[in-house]
């Protein structure tokens, strides 16, 4: 805060005294400012001084008066923390509102901020490595490095989690350091970062100045002294006031090696020299010993017979270890075997150690002290002891109890039997009586189940009744066939076949029906759809198809009272209806859900049904049906079915069959006779349904014209 001052000494001719002098630079000689932030010597003998609030003064070889910079120059912040060079003769100056890089021949500022890739604006830091890198620590921000074309940024993707790096410095094998504030000490070896910190040894997490000595050691500058890091061995040491260090905290960044290896720290008492050649490690170990022993916080003698009683159990044992050199740098690690598995974690000044709640058994005390250079016994004290159990975890208690237990075993073996036959003729008794009951009650079940089967059976034959047999619809319709499995013994799906004539033609009549539900309730359902299918015919042959499904639809509502109590019960009816003039070969096609597929050859026509149910219109709502006209042709393949064949579920993995696959299947099979194609059809389903359950009934009707 009062200047620069330049010291110099030379020595009287004749005589050994060192005399020194003392040169004082203020404002009045240039600088910028009276408070000095940081130092840099270039290559050319330039002195570069970066001050508070007054930008850079640099001081000539031979000069005695500065020149000064600052923002109205082009300077990026009149608050200089940093000073450095570049391999072109280029200075970069860090401000706090940026790095400025300085051409010493056109002495024209270059300014970067975050915009331009900087790790922070706060430049704190600015370093050049081995390879010619610049390396900026900001205050607040990210490390940065420049390698002459742009900046790479390391954040925690990168491995370096805090934004405040004090210092940074590289050693002999070129693996930079970087001193992070509250982060602990990084070492960067191209690759990885990698962090060390108290958890490591280290004395405190904020290192202010690095520097590498000749042997390669990190000595790392703290606010308690010095720590040296071995990256042999990656171990810490630690120089304070007991090991001779007087210069209690380092400034930042105040490091620097001379000529003959020696390092120099300017610190908060003045500046420290240090040799590290003189640095010679203590190995003489401590002198260990056993000096005590409390018993639940008292103090006890050691037992003769190393025996405690199993309420001695909480034991402190006391210690000490010797060392001449510096006896209060002594550390101690402890164990007990048998209840330790391995050494006290952190080694401690404390010279006890504290047992509580042991349990019975035998254990070994060991402890061992290190010096101040870490040497540690070889050998470490051991007190071997036993501590008795209670009578009722000895040997003789447990064969006592399980005696007891045996006994006990026995006696309630016996009680046990004897009871158990008692309960054994009683369940007998009933197993007789249940026995009987089950097998009058499995008499009449069987009774009545054949009872329901004989009338499904039965049920059966009267539908079988109602429909047109196969070989006299063949007789009808000679090049067809019919594939009908129910899913049950009867069947909601049926097939309508009748040859009306009227006004001199004969029609035919032709109909793939599938009524709601199946097995008995659908049963019921084709009977009824049967019946009102022939009162809607009846007198009414010349009608189209779509006329006959409206008037169907009509009569099937009326008959079901589809609408109870104002609610519209959704059972009805999906059918596919054609009428086809013999004579002319004109087929006239309507349908309700159920389509119409018509091949030609290898040209399929799919005629689709409206999505209107028969039998489920409410009263107030007008729907038709539409009609669709075909002019057949010889050779002309029509196909009508219900949805029990595509919703078939089944194949590699338990899906449905799909409409897709049946009209792949019925386009495969053109050039086949109607029976090959029953067959076809047959075997592809059950193939497919496989262990599946079929899940509804089926019915594909075929004929060729």
């Amino acid at each position: 805060n009062e200047g620069l001052s330049e010291l110099t000494y030379y020595t009287v001719p004749g005589s050994p005294e060192k005399r020194f002098s003392i040169k004082n630079y203020t404002t009045a000689d240039g600088l910028g400012s009276n408070v000095i932030l940081s130092l840099y010597e270039g290559d050319d003998g330039v002195l570069w001084v970066g001050t508070g609030f007054g930008g850079v003064s640099k001081l000539a070889p031979g000069s005695a008066h500065f020149e000064t910079y600052s923002t109205k120059d082009g300077l990026a912040g009149d608050v200089v923390y940093a000073i450095n060079s570049d391999t072109h003769g280029n200075i970069w100056i860090g401000t706090k509102e940026g790095a400025s890089r300085f051409d010493p021949a056109t002495k024209v500022f270059r300014n970067f901020t975050t915009e331009d890739g900087l790790g922070g604006n706060n430049v704190y830091r600015i370093f050049r490595d081995s390879q010619g890198k610049m390396w900026f620590g900001a205050l607040g921000g990210y490390l940065s490095v420049y390698d002459g074309k742009g900046f790479t940024k390391y954040d925690e993707t990168s491995g370096i989690v805090h934004r405040f790096i004090l210092s940074i410095n590289e050693d002999k094998e070129h693996n930079i350091w970087f001193g992070a504030y509250g982060g602990g000490l990084y070492k960067f070896d191209g690759r990885t970062f990698h962090n060390y910190t108290t958890r490591n040894g280290m004395t405190t997490d904020s290192p202010y100045a690095i520097i590498a000595d000749d042997e390669n050691n990190i000595w790392i500058g703290n606010g308690r002294g010095l720590d040296r890091f071995n990256p042999a061995d990656s171990s810490f040491s630690h120089y304070g006031r007991s090991e001779g260090f007087p210069g209690v905290e380092v400034n930042p960044n105040a490091v620097a090696k001379g000529p003959d290896g020696c390092l120099w720290f300017g610190t908060i008492m003045g500046v420290v020299k240090f040799d590290p050649q003189e640095n010679r490690k203590n190995e003489i170990e401590p002198l260990t010993s056993l000096i005590g022993l409390k018993i639940f916080m008292r103090d006890a003698d050691f037992p003769e017979n190393a025996r405690f009683s199993y309420d001695q159990n909480h034991l402190t044992f006391t210690f000490v270890g010797l060392s001449l050199s510096n006896p209060e740098k002594v550390r101690y690690q402890y164990k007990l075997d048998g209840f330790d598995k391995d050494w006290s974690p952190v080694p401690t000044e404390h010279n006890f150690a504290v047992y509580s709640n042991l349990s019975p058994g035998e254990y070994t005390f060991e402890v061992r002290a290190s010096n101040n250079d870490g040497v540690w016994n070889k050998e470490p004290v051991k007190y071997k002891f036993f501590i008795r159990p209670p009578f009722w975890q000895t040997a003789t208690f447990y064969v006592l109890v399980v005696l007891f237990i045996l006994f006990c075993i026995f006696g309630f073996d016996r009680w046990r039997t004897t009871n158990l036959k008692k309960q054994k003729k009683i369940l007998e008794t009933k197993v007789e009586q249940r026995t009987l009951e089950l097998a009058l009650r499995n008499e009449e079940l069987a009774q009545k189940n054949k009872e329901i089967t004989d009338s499904i059976r039965y049920a059966k034959r009267l539908q079988d009744a109602m429909l047109l047999p196969s070989r006299e619809f063949r007789k009808a319709v000679p090049d067809s066939f019919i594939l009908y499995k129910p899913k049950d013994i009867v069947s909601g799906d049926f097939y309508f076949s009748r040859i009306v004539k009227s006004g001199g033609k004969s029609r035919l009549v032709l109909a793939a029906v599938d009524c709601t539900g199946h097995g008995v309730p659908g049963a019921f359902m084709s009977i009824i759809t049967n019946d009102i299918i022939l009162q809607v015919i009846e007198g009414h042959e010349s009608e189209s198809p779509a006329q006959l499904l409206d008037r169907l639809s009509k009569s099937m509502s009326e008959k079901m009272r589809h609408t109870i109590d104002d609610i519209v019960v959704r059972d009805g009816v999906d059918i596919a209806l054609a009428i086809i003039d013999l004579d002319t070969l004109v087929l006239r096609y309507a349908g309700a859900f159920n389509p119409l597929y018509h091949f030609r050859g290898k040209q399929f026509t799919e005629f689709k049904a409206d999505k209107i149910s028969i039998g489920v219109l409410a009263d107030d709502i007008q729907k038709n049906y539409t009609d669709q006209e075909i002019q057949l042709q010889s050779g002309d393949t029509v196909y009508l079915f219900s949805d029990g064949y595509a919703d078939q579920f089944g194949g590699p993995q338990g899906k449905k069959f799909k409409l897709t696959q049946l009209k792949a299947l019925f386009l495969s099979m053109q050039d086949q006779d109607m029976p090959d194609q029953l067959r076809l059809l047959d075997q592809t389903i059950e193939t497919w349904k496989g262990s599946h359950e079929q899940v509804d009934d089926m019915l594909v009707i075929g004929v060729r014209f």
